[in-house]
């Protein structure tokens, strides 16, 4: 493994036994001094078009600015356009990916006589392409699972990620996609969400509903209420349409009247809770509507004040 503080105390060395600043020799590879500065407390590394510079302009080999004997002859036959000798292993290929193309990434990737474990495979997510990271995850998932897919899921494409999470959805439940939620397609999450509605909670899927459709929520909640009550879809009211929402307090009102919608009222439409309110005036039922006084429109407040007040 290259290490990066002793690397940078070799350019600092090095720049200083050339008499260079560090924007002077920042100059001459045509980066930041802050760069160069970032090199020499260790904080990152040079890239392998940089190695080649440095190694010129110092006037020493790779191997020697690298002080690592393994991985600085394969950094040496890329930069050489050699081709690479060296017996590579997972942990190689991780150790010098962060200084390396991503093409040469890929091709050393194929000389490597092992497979990936799902943390090799995290650490590498970055450097590889999307066909090859995609490719070895869904094996990896075939052969032992992923425990820690939301790690790989930015560098994953949406169908391969779509098709991990279902897998996971699946085998561990609804309850684990809310990490991956933002990065999977709406189609991915909205089969996430149903198939986890099948086989759970409502509450389960609460977590997912900034992400999911509406046509999926819609359909959740309509599911839920057909084997449980108003209360155990509250949670999804805020990303439920209007029509929808406005649909079932309704139904729910008329059949066990205003005290069980009064939890949906914040996310009714004006429509709905005037429509309810102004049943309740007609019933004669004004005390019933003061729990939703905070919701309802001006005008039909001032109404229901009237009417309270003439009788």
């Amino acid at each position: 493994m290259f290490n990066m503080i002793s690397i940078g105390k070799k350019i600092a060395t090095l720049r200083k036994q050339k008499n260079l600043t560090q924007m002077e020799l920042a100059d001459k590879l045509g980066i930041s001094y802050q760069a160069v500065s970032n090199w020499e407390r260790g904080d990152t590394m040079p890239d392998i078009s940089k190695l080649s510079e440095l190694s010129e302009i110092f006037e020493v080999s790779i191997d020697e600015l690298l002080e690592n004997h393994k991985e600085s002859k394969i950094v040496d036959s890329l930069i050489n356009k050699k081709k690479v000798e060296e017996k590579i292993t997972a942990d190689d290929l991780v150790d010098i990916s962060p200084i390396l193309k991503p093409d040469q990434v890929n091709d050393l990737f194929k000389n490597v006589d092992e497979e990936l474990n799902e943390k090799q495979l995290v650490a590498m997510a970055p450097f590889l392409d999307t066909n090859t990271l995609d490719s070895i995850a869904r094996e990896l998932n075939q052969k032992q699972g992923i425990s820690h897919l939301e790690a790989l899921a930015p560098f994953l494409s949406s169908e391969c990620l779509d098709y991990l999470a279902i897998n996971i959805c699946k085998n561990k439940g609804i309850e684990k996609m809310t990490s991956l939620a933002p990065f999977l397609s709406k189609e991915g999450l909205d089969k996430c969400i149903l198939f986890g509605l099948e086989n759970g909670k409502v509450e389960n899927i609460i977590s997912l509903a900034p992400f999911a459709s509406t046509e999926t929520l819609d359909e959740c909640v309509n599911k839920t209420l057909e084997n449980g009550n108003l209360k155990n879809i509250v949670g999804l009211a805020p990303f439920v349409s209007e029509k929808t929402l406005g649909n079932i307090a309704k139904s729910h009102y008329l059949k066990n009247g205003i005290k069980e919608i009064i939890p949906l009222a914040p996310f009714l439409s004006n429509e709905t809770l005037n429509d309810i309110a102004e049943t309740e005036m007609k019933n004669g039922n004004l005390n019933t509507l003061m729990p939703l006084l905070p919701f309802l429109d001006s005008n039909l407040i001032k109404n229901i004040i009237k009417d309270k007040f003439n009788k």
